[in-house]
C-alpha cells in the first residue's frame, strides 16, 4: 500500500514530467514556426514531425 509520503513524490515526479512536456512542446512548437518563417513548406514540415498540414497552420497562428 503507498504511503502519503509516496504519493507526494508521486505528484512531484508527476510535476516535473508535465513540466519537462511543456518546455519539449514549446520547443517543438517554436521550431515549427523557425521553420515556416525560414521558408520550409507545410508539408515538408507535417513529414518531418508526423503531423497533418493543418495541425502545422494551426501552431503557426497559434490556434490550439
Amino acid at each position: 500500500m503507498a504511503s502519503e509520503r509516496d504519493l507526494v513524490k508521486l505528484r512531484q515526479k508527476r510535476a516535473a514530467a508535465e513540466d519537462a512536456f511543456e518546455k519539449a512542446d514549446a520547443a517543438f512548437r517554436d521550431g515549427i514556426r523557425a521553420a515556416l518563417a525560414d521558408g520550409m513548406k507545410a508539408a515538408q514540415i507535417a513529414d518531418a514531425t508526423g503531423l497533418s498540414r493543418p495541425r502545422i497552420y494551426q501552431i503557426r497562428d497559434g490556434r490550439r
